[in-house]
Order: C-alpha cells, then sequence, then structure tokens
C-alpha cells in the first residue's frame, strides 16, 4: 500500500510540473482536420516534409579506381 502510495503521489508532483510548464503539446496541435506538417501537400508522406532538408550534404569526390556507385 505504501508503495502504491508512493507512485501516486510522484505522478501528482510530475503532473503539477507538466502543468507549470506551457512548452507541452496543446489540444489546438491536436486536431484531426490539419495535416501533422503544413507544408505536406496533397500525395505526399508527412514524414518527409517534417523533415527540413539537410544542410551540407557529405560528398567526397570517388574514382572509377575505387569502384564506387555513382562512379564520380
Amino acid at each position: 500500500m505504501r508503495r502504491r502510495v508512493e507512485m501516486l503521489m510522484d505522478s501528482e508532483v510530475s503532473r503539477r510540473f507538466l502543468e507549470m510548464e506551457k512548452r507541452a503539446i496543446s489540444y489546438g496541435a491536436l486536431q484531426p482536420n490539419e495535416p501533422a506538417c503544413r507544408d505536406a501537400g496533397k500525395g505526399q508522406a508527412y514524414s518527409s516534409s517534417c523533415l527540413p532538408p539537410p544542410s551540407n550534404p557529405y560528398r567526397r569526390p570517388c574514382s572509377k579506381y575505387y569502384r564506387c556507385r555513382d562512379g564520380s
């Protein structure tokens, strides 16, 4: 019984901390008629539009001697 009371107290404290922070997801963000990402167009996957493009993709030159895939 004591352990259960301790667990309830922990969850109550956690709930109060979450209430104090206004950085939690609000109900306005969970609207069912809106896409998860606003930039997603028709027929596009949400997961690809939610992520920003890579800022600096690393491309190392490769010679045909090393038999790289693209041969560049």
